[in-house]
Order: structure tokens, then sequence, then C-alpha cells
């Protein structure tokens, strides 16, 4: 089992591949273009992940065992943080070129070839697939979880935050393994932050990892067994600069 994540430790943003077993790392991307929020096909075969590309994020995807870097949404515009669905046939992501975001599904064809957008969603961000491949669920603006069918259909909202009340306001997700329950990575309006859980039925949601005075990174993710994420932590570097009298 691999954890796929994005680091600049060498300068640049690039994918990196961790195995949890042994702790190997290994450098996936070394394109000098920032690269990030990578994720492995369900055979392992192939990560997707979004590179930035004349100011746009763009998507990609590329073999593990080499080849070259192929597009999966041609044309301009803005599409990143992608997601694949559980048979590999197709890939969810999120364009933020509003503020609300778009969401969007990409099915590739028999012979490998990414099609157009089958679909697309406003006032939808950073999709998801549900294990089964059947629903996507994504995060609203205002700080809610909604699902729609992978094929497009009627969205159902699962979660939103009472207005005036503490509730955390969703800003990542996490489904595996359980299709009747997702998580998420949010924080109340005090700045409070965690990971909590939410019936796909809807229903208050169950704080289940409390973050206490730290504040977590952009995104979590989960095996089924146990939640992986990160924490800011601030760092500086000294510098000295020659002074030079004019």
């Amino acid at each position: 089992m691999s954890l796929i994540y994005d680091s600049d430790l060498r300068g640049n943003a690039d994918i990196y591949r961790l195995a949890l077993r042994t702790g190997a790392v290994e450098r996936v991307t070394d394109d000098p273009r920032p690269e990030y929020a990578g994720a492995l096909s369900p055979d392992g075969r192939e990560v997707v992940y979004h590179m930035w590309i004349g100011g746009d994020r763009r998507v990609v995807v590329k073999r593990l065992s080499g080849g070259d870097v192929q597009p999966v949404i041609e044309g301009p515009g803005d599409w990143g943080v992608p997601r694949w669905s559980p048979s590999g046939s197709a890939i969810a992501a999120w364009s933020h070129e509003t503020e609300h975001g778009v969401v969007t599904v990409v099915h590739r064809d028999t012979v490998g070839r990414w099609l157009a957008p089958a679909w697309k969603l406003d006032d939808a961000q950073l999709p998801i697939w549900s294990p089964d491949g059947r629903s996507i669920a994504f995060v609203q603006l205002a700080g809610g979880i909604g699902v729609i069918p992978a094929d497009s259909g009627t969205v159902r909202v699962v979660y939103a935050p009472l207005a005036g009340s503490d509730d955390p306001l969703a800003t990542y997700l996490a489904w595996r393994e359980t299709p009747d329950q997702l998580w998420f990575l949010g924080h109340q309006p005090d700045g409070h932050g965690g990971i909590w859980s939410v019936s796909i039925a809807g229903g208050r949601p169950r704080l289940v990892v409390d973050f206490g005075d730290r504040t977590s990174g952009p995104a979590v993710t989960t095996d089924g067994h146990r939640f992986y994420f990160t924490f800011e932590q601030r760092m500086s570097n000294v510098r000295w600069a020659e002074l030079v009298k004019r």
C-alpha cells in the first residue's frame, strides 16, 4: 500500500509515492513546472495530478512505468485536484475559475483516449467517488456537502451547516470502504479543526479526530483503518546579503 503526495523538497513541487509498509519514497514526477494533488489509479499503474501550465492547472495522467504525460481535459481553462473512479475508467476534477467552483467528469474510451467532459456542475468543489462508483460527493462554498449520481442528475444535500451555529464547515472529503458514510476535514467558525463523519442519508456530523490547537493541511485520505493528513508547521530560513554603499 502506498500514499501519493506532493512536495517541494527539491525546490519545485513534484509528486511522490510513499510505501507505507517500508517507508521507501519514490519521486514520480520531475517536470520543472509545479505538480500537485496526485492520485494513484485503482490498478496502481498510473498517477493523475494537475500541473501548472500557463497560469492554469491542467489535469494529466502519467504511467509509473514511464512514457509521455497524457492530458485529460483538452482546451483552455483551469482544472485540478483530479480523482479516479473505482473502475479507473473516469476521472472527476474541479475548476475554481469561479468562487463557487465547477465539478466535471471525464471518461476514457476502450483505446485509452480521454473524451470531452460528460457533464459539469456549478457550486461544487473537490469531488470524490463513492466506493461503488455510482455517486460523487463534493464540497460546496458554504461548507456543505452534496452528492450527485456519477452520470449526473439531481443533487442531494447530505450536510449543510446551520447558520449561526458552531457546525463545522467542510473543506475536503474522504469516502472509502463504507458507502453509507463519509468523512470530511473541516473547521468550526472559531477555527477549531478536525475530521468529522456524516451519514450519506443525512443528519448531524460526529467529530472523530480533534486537532486541538493545531492547523491541518488542505487534504485528508483514509484506507478505511487510518486517516492520513498533514499539520502546518511554520519554518524559516536564515539568509544574508552583502550591503553595497552607493
